[in-house]
C-alpha cells in the first residue's frame, strides 16, 4: 500500500471492505470458469523463479474467494494471481516477491488446502498458513515468507513456512497499487522440495462401493490437469466384467478449473459379485508439472459379499462317500445354492467323489452372490508293491522269497498262481511245484478298508543240458552210431537238423530230436564214406529258448 496519508485509514478501509463482502457473499459465483486469477485456476509451481512482467488486474471470475474477516488480506482479492504446489520433501518454504517498481505494494497469503478446497478458504481461517498485508515500508517493496523480519521493510516479511511432503498449498499475490509493473517470485531459498517431479498415482477410493453400484469415486495423489483427464483414460477390471466406462465427472474440472484430484466414473454393467476390482490408468493423464501417471497402474478395492466357509469329509476308497456343507452367516439369508457340478441345490451335498466343486450362494433378499470353491479330498489309497527273489529259478531249486513294500497296508493276501493255498503273512516264502510262469498276486488292504493289488510273474525253468558230438561211427549198434543233439530239455516242436557234404549238398534232414542221422544219404540210403560233414541245427528247449548250432562232425568208418 502507499502511505496512509494518501488513502483512508486501513481500519476504515477494512470495515468498508468487510461490509461489502457481507453484502455480496451470497453472490459467490462458482459456475464461472476459473482463470489463474482464481484459486481453481492457480498456476502450478513447476520452477523456482517466476518473472511476471506485468501486474494482474482485477480478481478473476470467482468473486469473494478471500473473506477479509478470516484473512489478513484486508481488502480481499486485489489485482491478484494464484499459484499452487504440492510439497515433495519436508523443509521450509521460503519465497521473496520483488516488485519491478520499488514503489509498488504487493501483498500475499499462503493457504494449506491439503484437506480442503478453494471454496473453504472464505469460511475457515485455519487454512491460512501465512499472510502479509503490510504497506510498502521501504527496501524496494520486497515482501515474502523469507525470514527478513528485522530492519528496513521488515514489516513486509514473515518467517519461512514449515511444510511436509504431500501437503498442498495455494499462494495468492496481489498488487495493492494497481500499477502495471510486475514482480519476480523467487523460491530458491526454500529447503523443502516444492515443485513436482514425482509420478502421480491413484491414491484411494473416496467412497464405499457396494454390490449393484455402477460408479466409483477416487482420488489421485496430487492435482491433475483437467485437460488431460477423460473417461477414456480409465478402465475397470474385476469379476463380472468386462466393464465399459460410460460416464466421468471431475469436481472442479466440471466447473472449468484447470486441475482437480478427485474424480468419479460410471460404468456398466453394475457390480454383481464380490471380489477384488482394479481401477486402472488406461491413457495419458498428467499432473500440473507434466508428470504422467504410469499407464497400466491401478488401485484395488474389495467388494465384500456373503462370507462363506465349508465343512468337508473326504471320499473314501474312491467310492463317492464324500460330503460338503456350505456354512453361511448366522442370522443371514434365506440363501439359494447353485452347485457346479450339479450335485445339490441346498447347503449340503453328499455322495461326492474327490474333486473340486464350486457353489454360488445368493441372498434371496438381495446383494451380491458369492462363490466358494470346495475341494473334497480322497483318503490316501493303498499302493500294492512287492519284490520276488529270485524272479527266475531252476526247477531243481524252486524256492522264492517275497518281500512286501506297499504303501498304507495293514493286511495282505498272497496268491502264488500255482493252485496252492493263499498266504496272509506279510513276507512269505514259497516253493513252486513245477516249471512255468506263475502270476503271483498280492492284494493289500489299508485302515479304511481300501484295497489294491499287483502281480509279478515268477518263472521256474527246466534245466536244459544239450551236447553236440563231433564224431560218430554208424552201423555198429553201439551208443555212438548216430549223430544229433544229446541231452535233456529239448522240445519236440520246431526242431530242425540239416546235414551237408563237403560240396554243400544237403544229404539229411530231421524235424524231430528222436530222428538222428545214421550216416546214410537220405536220397540213396547208402552209408556215406568216412569224412567231415557240416551240420545246421535249430531247436528250442523246454523253457522256450531257441538254440542254434552250426559245426562239423566226423563220420568214422566201422
Amino acid at each position: 500500500m502507499q502511505q496512509f496519508n494518501l488513502f483512508i485509514s486501513l481500519f476504515s478501509l477494512r470495515r468498508l471492505v468487510c461490509a461489502f463482502y457481507l453484502l455480496h457473499i451470497s453472490s459467490y459465483i462458482t459456475a464461472q470458469t476459473p482463470t489463474d486469477q482464481d484459486c481453481g485456476g492457480a498456476i502450478p509451481v513447476c520452477q523456482e523463479v517466476y518473472n511476471q512482467a506485468n501486474s494482474y488486474s482485477g480478481e478473476g471470475n470467482i468473486i469473494g474467494e478471500i473473506n477479509p474477516i478470516n484473512s489478513c488480506l484486508g481488502v480481499g482479492e486485489r489485482n491478484c494471481v494464484w499459484y499452487t504446489m504440492t510439497i515433495q520433501q519436508d523443509g521450509l518454504f521460503n519465497f521473496t516477491i520483488t516488485p519491478n517498481n520499488p514503489n509498488d505494494d504487493y501483498d500475499w497469503a499462503v493457504f494449506n488446502l491439503t484437506s480442503a478446497g478453494c471454496a473453504d478458504i472464505a469460511n475457515d481461517p485455519s487454512l491460512e498458513a501465512s499472510c502479509n498485508f503490510s504497506g510498502n515500508t521501504g527496501n524496494s517493496g520486497i515482501t515474502g515468507a523469507n525470514g527478513q523480519t528485522t530492519g528496513i521493510g521488515s514489516s513486509q516479511n514473515e518467517d519461512p513456512i514449515p511444510v511436509v511432503a504431500g501437503e498442498t498449498y495455494y499462494i495468492i499475490v496481489g498488487n495493492f497499487n494497481a500499477s502495471q509493473s510486475g514482480y519476480t517470485l523467487d523460491m530458491t531459498a526454500s529447503t523443502a522440495t516444492i515443485f513436482d517431479n514425482v509420478t502421480p498415482t491413484l491414491k484411494t477410493i473416496t467412497a464405499p462401493v457396494f454390490c449393484t453400484d455402477n460408479s466409483v469415486s477416487f482420488e489421485f495423489s496430487e492435482n491433475m490437469l483437467c485437460s488431460t483427464v477423460s473417461q477414456a483414460d480409465f478402465a475397470l477390471v474385476g469379476p463380472g466384467g468386462p466393464y465399459t466406462i460410460n460416464g466421468f465427472t471431475g469436481g472442479a474440472c466440471d466447473l472449468g478449473a484447470n486441475f482437480e484430484r478427485n474424480f468419479s466414473l460410471t460404468f456398466n454393467p453394475a457390480i454383481s459379485s464380490g471380489g477384488t476390482y482394479t481401477l486402472q490408468i488406461a491413457g495419458s493423464v498428467t499432473d500440473l508439472c507434466g508428470n504422467e501417471a504410469p499407464i497400466g497402474s491401478g488401485l484395488d478395492f474389495e467388494i465384500t459379499a456373503i462370507p462363506l466357509d465349508s465343512l468337508v469329509t473326504p471320499d473314501i476308497c474312491g467310492e463317492g462317500a464324500g460330503t460338503a456343507t456350505v456354512i453361511t452367516p448366522i442370522g443371514g439369508g434365506p440363501f439359494s445354492y447353485s452347485w457346479s457340478p450339479n450335485v445339490s441345490n441346498t447347503d449340503l451335498a453328499t455322495n461326492l467323489t474327490a474333486g473340486t466343486y464350486t457353489v454360488t450362494v445368493s441372498d434371496i433378499g438381495g446383494g451380491c452372490p458369492q462363490n466358494i470353491e470346495i475341494i473334497v479330498p480322497s483318503t490316501p489309497s493303498p499302493v500294492a508293491s512287492f519284490r520276488a527273489n529270485p524272479l527266475k529259478m531252476s526247477y531243481l531249486d524252486p524256492y522264492c522269497e517275497f518281500t512286501e513294500n506297499s504303501n498304507g497296508s495293514v493286511s495282505w493276501l498272497w496268491d502264488f498262481g500255482d493252485g496252492s493255498s493263499t498266504e496272509t503273512i506279510q513276507n512269505p516264502v514259497h516253493t513252486f511245484p513245477g516249471t512255468g510262469d506263475f502270476p503271483v498276486t498280492l492284494t493289500i488292504t489299508n485302515a479304511d478298508g481300501c484295497t489294491d493289488d499287483t502281480t509279478i510273474i515268477v518263472t521256474v525253468t527246466f534245466l536244459s543240458t544239450i551236447y553236440i558230438p563231433n564224431a560218430f561211427t554208424p552201423g555198429r549198434g553201439l551208443l555212438n552210431d548216430t549223430f544229433g543233439p544229446i541231452g535233456e530239455g529239448i522240445a519236440e516242436a520246431n526242431f530242425n537238423m540239416r546235414i551237408f557234404d563237403r560240396w554243400g549238398k544237403q544229404i539229411f534232414y530231421s524235424y524231430t530230436p528222436s530222428l538222428q542221422w545214421d550216416g546214410t544219404d537220405a536220397g540213396t540210403e547208402k552209408i556215406l564214406p568216412q569224412g567231415v560233414y557240416v551240420y545246421n541245427i535249430s531247436l528250442f528247449d523246454l523253457n522256450g529258448e531257441k538254440h542254434e548250432y552250426i559245426g562239423a562232425v566226423t563220420l568214422l568208418e566201422r
